[in-house]
């Protein structure tokens, strides 16, 4: 299992590790263990709160508050970083291999989210067994085929794949054990909160508003954040 660290990153430089166990209430954790970093992240509701705390304690600077935060570690000495941004409180849930069964359920008629997580994890290990049927379904679905009381068979079949496709995702097994793949665990949690994240942002994007000349121009709040501790989270 590599060490990795939480790092910030400003246009092509090199990411910089933050020490951010420095802080009074993260110093049990460990840095260069993924789970403590998704511990440390996922109290703070976002990335700006994650910024003012750590620009408050001076560590990071203040050029540093337009970077990005990555996930980096080394392989062969090769300095990599994760796909996809940390993971704050909102994204917790994700975490939870039941959670994800069920989100991915109830999601399982949005067939843009559903080729995505195909087209990603189609090439891991083991994976086309679950996949293939899912991508049949996709297409059966598309073609305007589905009818959900007809085809209940067809859906408790698809839920079955999902399940174990998210089984062999997150979980290792060995002789007859189950354990956590907490790497796997993290790397399909990221990535279904970014597809989530993209998707708003669309929305967001594709909107339009229209503001009248009436409309005088709103005060703006700047966000007070505090530091959250793990007795707040309820940990």
């Amino acid at each position: 299992m590599p060490n990795y660290n939480l790092s910030i990153k400003r246009n092509k430089e090199i990411p910089r590790i933050i020490e951010w166990n420095k802080l009074e209430n993260y110093k049990d954790l460990n840095p260069k263990k993924l789970e403590d970093i998704d511990k440390f992240t996922g109290s703070f509701s976002e990335e700006e709160h994650l910024k003012y705390i750590l620009r408050s304690n001076n560590l990071i600077t203040e050029q540093e508050l337009n970077g990005k935060f990555v996930i980096t570690y080394k392989n062969n000495g090769v300095l990599k970083k994760l796909m996809y941004e940390p993971l704050y409180m909102d994204d917790l849930d994700f975490l939870n291999p039941t959670y994800i069964k069920g989100y991915i359920k109830n999601n399982m008629f949005d067939t843009i989210f559903l080729k995505k997580l195909c087209n990603k994890y189609y090439s891991f290990y083991g994976q086309a067994s679950n996949i293939n049927p899912i991508y049949n379904f996709i297409n059966y679905f598309e073609m305007g085929k589905f009818d959900e009381q007809l085809d209940y068979d067809l859906i408790n079949s698809i839920k079955y794949n999902i399940d174990s496709f998210v089984n062999m995702a997150v979980y290792n097994y060995k002789k007859g054990q189950r354990t956590i793949n907490y790497r796997g665990l993290h790397d399909l949690a990221a990535f279904i909160v970014y597809q989530n994240r993209k998707q708003a942002n669309e929305v967001i994007k594709n909107s339009t508003v229209v503001i009248s000349k009436e409309t005088q121009k709103p005060k703006v709040k700047v966000k007070e954040y505090k530091q959250i501790t793990f007795e707040d989270m309820g940990w």
